[in-house]
């Protein structure tokens, strides 16, 4: 049988979640270069993700997971994705990917505050700073000097607070299914909650006349990678070690996701970086860098 590495020290399960963290950055990418509607952008990556996860879960020989309660919780987590998706995919269209994935990421305030007030973890003052740095340099790159609430550039930062919400829901409701008194391996967790997503995806474009069509062959390739590469093999990678690391820190580490995709946005869609954006983002990673240290510790 196959087996996944397992990292064993809580630096190396920080490490895997970033690496899984780089992956995913691309999924924003994918979306604006498939040229696919919202949703079915939305309905294909999880779709796609799912027939990977199939062959994955057949290679490794692992079987579904079972249960009514552990089933319960990963359509509650594939419903959180899915809005997400919706609202995230939106915000895409209005603001591009770099910064409506940067918005997006404010979930790391839901997720110290649920670490802080709800789950009772012990939280050092270093990494409380850490996250203020964090949102410091994520203000820094949206320019809040120059912000308004007028037409596209509103709409998408409304969208994107609401994707920050909708994506701390995912992640909690993902740790939580990846609980050791479910014996749920990551890819069976992952592969329930691909398979409730494209449900609750496809239901939507049903009820709404919205189209299942994939227009050109470069289109589909996107979309297949955003499927295999962002929902399986990233997510998979980042489930995996979620459980190990605390809810608070798990947050700062997918960080990295949105600078990134910030990066991946001005090589390839020329999106004009400012010394301001490029103060934030700078200022963000040694945030992501000083909480994580502070944390293992």
């Amino acid at each position: 049988m196959i087996k996944l590495p397992v990292p064993e020290k809580y630096g190396a399960h920080s490490l895997m979640i970033m690496c899984g963290s780089a992956m995913t950055s691309f999924s924003a990418v994918f979306v604006k270069l498939s040229h696919a509607q919202p949703d079915t952008a939305g309905f294909y990556r999880n779709f796609f993700g799912f027939c990977a996860l199939t062959v994955l879960l057949y290679i490794r020989r692992e079987r579904p997971l079972s249960g009514k309660v552990p089933i319960l919780v990963t359509a509650l987590c594939g419903f959180f994705f899915f809005l997400d998706l919706v609202v995230w995919h939106r915000s895409i269209g209005y603001l591009g990917p770099g910064l409506a994935t940067f918005l997006g990421n404010f979930q790391v305030l839901i997720l110290a505050g649920v670490s802080i007030f709800y789950l009772k973890e012990k939280t050092k003052g270093v990494f409380i700073a850490a996250v203020i740095l964090a949102l410091a340099g994520l203000l820094l790159v949206l320019n809040p000097f120059t912000f308004t609430l007028h037409s596209s550039f509103g709409m998408g930062t409304i969208l994107g607070l609401a994707t920050s919400v909708c994506y701390a829901g995912y992640l909690i409701t993902l740790r939580h299914a990846k609980n050791a008194k479910y014996n749920a391996s990551t890819v069976s967790v992952m592969w329930i909650t691909s398979l409730f997503c494209s449900a609750f995806f496809a239901l939507e474009l049903i009820l709404t006349g919205g189209s299942f069509a994939i227009d050109h062959v470069s289109s589909g390739a996107y979309l297949v990678a955003y499927g295999v590469i962002g929902q399986c093999v990233g997510w998979v990678i980042i489930a995996r070690s979620l459980p190990h690391v605390k809810t608070s820190v798990a947050g700062l580490l997918l960080l990295s996701q949105p600078a990134l995709a910030y990066i991946w946005d001005i090589i390839i869609f020329g999106h004009p970086a400012s010394p301001l954006e490029v103060t934030g983002m700078v200022i963000a990673f040694g945030a992501i860098y000083l909480g994580s240290r502070a944390a293992s510790k």
